[in-house]
């Protein structure tokens, strides 16, 4: 137990050797391994599990979502590597994530904003989760150019308009979303 402290305790603070980090995941992987609370909490805080990748990650820094979500949100938020996905015991007992966190829809918008083309996708995302989408999170997104126009450009929320009749006709495409959803209005 002691080696495995001294492990977790110098990866999270980035004095961990890749030997050391090798040693504590293959420790971490037997199904034998027992970890206190207190040990656990190191442990998921620093840089001692693999992600899908093969790079080091925090086990609070990956998520295994659900198919769908999992598409897009790999861009920001790694899935743990298959050894690790492949055995229950150790997802719960590192608490690696199973849902998207507000935080994630931040970190996505700000992909849409630079590759265009996953516009739909996000959208499509925040709809299944609206429940996210809090006063907060309505705040951070106003000002990302994340939301198709009219015009197909994309813009911030702030600055698109729900396209009314009177909307219509004092306002031009690149001011005026694509039609009228639940979704828009949830946006502010």
């Amino acid at each position: 137990m002691a080696r495995v402290l001294i492990s977790a305790t110098r990866a999270t603070g980035g004095t961990g050797t890749d030997g050391e980090r090798e040693a504590l995941y293959q420790h971490l992987l037997k199904p034998e391994t027992k970890l206190s609370s207190r040990l656990l909490g190191i442990v998921r805080r620093s840089l001692v599990i693999k992600d899908d990748k093969g790079a080091w990650a925090r086990p609070d820094s990956v998520a295994l979502l659900p198919t769908r979500d999992a598409l897009l949100a790999s861009r920001v938020i790694p899935a743990p590597a298959p050894e690790i996905r492949q055995r229950a015991e150790l997802l719960d007992r590192l608490s690696i994530r199973r849902k998207i966190v507000w935080e994630d829809l931040v970190a996505l918008a700000r992909v849409v904003e630079t590759e265009p083309t996953l516009a739909d996708a996000f959208e499509d995302l925040l709809r299944r989760h609206q429940n996210l989408i809090t006063p907060r999170v309505v705040r951070v997104l106003s000002n990302i150019a994340f939301l198709r126009s009219r015009a197909n450009g994309l813009a911030a929320p702030r600055r698109l308009h729900i396209p009314t009749a009177v909307n219509l006709s004092l306002l031009a495409d690149t001011e005026l979303l694509p039609d009228e959803r639940a979704i828009y209005r949830h946006l502010g």
